[in-house]
């Protein structure tokens, strides 16, 4: 048995409350998670748990409150602060700030209950994106939401108080109805809108508004909001609000930034942006952001060559718009018909040019995991702090930001206690 099982099984089986609730109280102001490493699996599969421990084990590999997690009703509050308190002396529970936790919603207890126990397949959930190495990164792609056949979107039957009947766990709400209906309206709201009609201000609105304006519309229509709803259709649901929350950013991207903005009102003044002009002509700015998407598109498929002539197409039909080059760039280091060494530099190039030039989080992202490749781990911490920065709401920035906190903050208590040690031995050898 290692030292790490050990501890584990003497804080899990002691007859410790008082000790279990003092710990339990320091955690008040944190969150609580297991990250899904090498290392972390590895331990846990040489401990002895129980299916609901398992469960546990599960809900965690997500931040969350110390209180979520005690009051999920999985294990008996004086249960679960005992196995937290275990998981953590062995230094397999990780902790971190209180604001990184993900609330804890039903539908995620009952999907990791399926998962261990079973009584039937689990609750499908998103793919999360694949890391770098070994895979390749693929933005999302947005397309028209396919036709719902009509009895699969047809209203469950309901008594006179409005509530479905019989005793069917997985009947539409209203409150899934009223969510379906929000989603719909909001996507037919924003077809040939103009960037400040789909965050509701002014054009003369400054920073501050369009900021708030976009934060307030992201906490409506984020994609994580479909989780503890249930659809008849939750695939043309889950597109559809995909859909309103690109819209969002992708107008918050745009007048947020004083030259875009700019850019963007003088083209929407000439009839190049829909939604302020329309016109008959084909707009450059639409035309490259079809060959853009045909880019992602060719990179979901591993086809780095055309993905490159298209993200080339869209540069020169729109060249005030940097996600073309930034994109072409990622392209072109996963273009592995060349030498590792030379498009890694090359791409480096491009994409710190593109950081100076014009900022974005896309190119901050995809620089920050070039150095990390080329073991810069303090220059790709502030490149992926840099995307954050640009875009909240990146996930992948977010993690890597906090894989890069937990290491630090790690080496620097082992780092103490090293130091520690070595103070005790001196002052015993100077005796």
């Amino acid at each position: 048995m290692s030292s790490a099982e050990h501890i584990y099984q003497k804080y899990r089986h002691a007859d410790d409350d008082a000790g279990d609730l003092a710990w339990s109280a320091k955690l008040g102001k944190r969150a609580v998670w297991l990250p899904g490493e090498e290392r972390t699996e590895s331990a846990l599969g040489r401990l002895e748990l129980n299916d609901d421990e398992k469960i546990v084990t599960k809900l965690l590999r997500l931040p969350r409150s110390f209180a979520d997690v005690e009051r999920c009703g999985v294990l008996p509050d004086k249960q679960v602060r005992r196995f937290l308190r275990a998981l953590h002396a062995a230094e397999v529970l990780e902790t971190q700030d209180l604001e990184q936790a993900k609330a804890l919603v039903p539908l995620e207890i009952k999907r990791a209950k399926l998962a261990v126990k079973g009584g039937g397949q689990a609750a499908p959930t998103k793919r999360s994106r694949s890391r770098m190495m070994g895979r390749v990164y693929r933005p999302s792609i947005e397309d028209e939401p396919k036709a719902a056949p009509q009895e699969a979107i047809a209203a469950p039957q309901r008594s006179e108080t409005g509530a479905p009947k019989g005793n069917d766990p997985g009947a539409t709400s209203e409150a899934d109805m009223a969510l379906e209906r929000e989603i719909s309206q909001a996507l037919k709201q924003q077809r040939n809108a103009d960037h400040f009609t789909v965050l509701g201000v002014s054009k003369d609105a400054i920073t501050d508004e369009i900021k708030e304006a976009y934060f307030t519309l992201a906490k409506r229509f984020h994609p994580d909001r479909l989780a503890g709803y249930t659809f008849a259709n939750p695939e043309v649901l889950e597109d559809r609000i995909e859909k309103v929350f690109g819209r969002i950013t992708e107008a918050y991207k745009v007048l947020q930034d004083p030259d875009r903005r700019q850019a963007y009102l003088a083209e929407a003044e000439s009839g190049l942006v829909s939604g302020i002009k329309t016109g008959g002509k084909v707009r450059r700015t639409q035309e490259a952001q079809i060959q853009h998407k045909k880019g992602l598109v060719f990179i979901h498929k591993k086809d780095f060559v055309n993905a490159k002539r298209m993200f080339q197409i869209a540069s020169e039909l729109d060249n005030q718009e940097p996600t073309h080059p930034t994109f072409w760039a990622w392209a072109h280091y996963l273009d592995e018909r060349q030498d590792r060494t030379s498009r890694e530099k090359e791409a480096r190039a491009k994409l710190e040019t593109i950081m100076k030039e014009s900022p974005n989080h896309d190119a901050a992202y995809f620089l920050g995991m070039l150095l990390k490749l080329a073991d810069e781990d303090r220059k790709a911490y502030a490149s992926f702090k840099k995307a954050v920065e640009l875009n909240p709401m990146h996930k992948e920035a977010l993690r890597e930001v906090r894989l890069y906190e937990l290491r630090r903050d790690k080496a620097r208590t082992e780092a103490g206690d090293q130091q520690k040690g070595a103070g005790l031995l001196d002052r015993f050898l100077k005796k």
